[in-house]
């Protein structure tokens, strides 16, 4: 995604596997991660990382705009 998003994500790497991490504040106004495993191995392609992170971010904002993604966890 080119435009601007209300929340910041980067991407990495954590026991041989990609994860993105999504970096944003909760109704509450606390900030919150959320790691979202690609099931992408380390050895994978960049192409193919490129279009799993540009699924993922996709499903994350529309999580987001909704409210999914915002509303404060139950312990």
């Amino acid at each position: 995604m080119k435009t601007s998003l209300p929340f910041k994500y980067i991407v990495s790497v954590k026991r041989d596997k990609y994860y993105v991490v999504f970096d944003f504040k909760d109704d509450n106004g606390k900030r919150q991660r959320r790691w979202v495993g690609t099931g992408l191995p380390v050895k994978c392609t960049k192409k193919a990382l490129n279009e799993k992170v540009d699924e993922l971010v996709t499903k994350f904002y529309e999580d987001y705009c909704s409210g999914e993604a915002t509303k404060p966890r139950e312990k």
